[in-house]
């Protein structure tokens, strides 16, 4: 089976201000569903959910120098605003937030999506 590999395009929100990247490590897996909840996982609840990654990646792929949390470098101080897998092909598709899920959570709150 051949591997489909993506990297993520991340806007990350700290301190009232959004900053857009792309990360260029790739993630791979069997589907496009397995790159997509792969690279889900690790930016919300593994390695890169945590801010001593969110805050050096900023610094690093968006070159500024960032203040940092009161309190230690570790925390959820900054947000993930959007996540969306960018493949070799050039197509893209929004991972988080899920569309499908906010699409879902409207429709149950009676709300209608424009």
């Amino acid at each position: 089976m051949t591997q489909i590999t993506a990297h993520a395009r991340v806007t990350l929100a700290y301190g009232g201000v959004e900053y857009a990247f792309d990360y260029p490590h790739p993630t791979d897996g069997d589907s496009a569903a397995d790159v997509e909840a792969g690279m889900r996982f690790q930016w919300t609840e593994g390695n890169y959910g945590c801010d001593c990654n969110r805050i050096p990646f900023i610094e690093t792929y968006c070159a500024v120098e960032l203040e940092y949390p009161e309190g230690g470098l570790c925390g959820d101080t900054v947000s993930l605003v959007r996540l969306e897998a960018v493949y070799a092909d050039g197509e893209v598709t929004q991972v988080y937030p899920d569309p499908h899920r906010v699409a879902e959570r409207l429709a149950a709150l009676g709300l209608t999506r424009y």
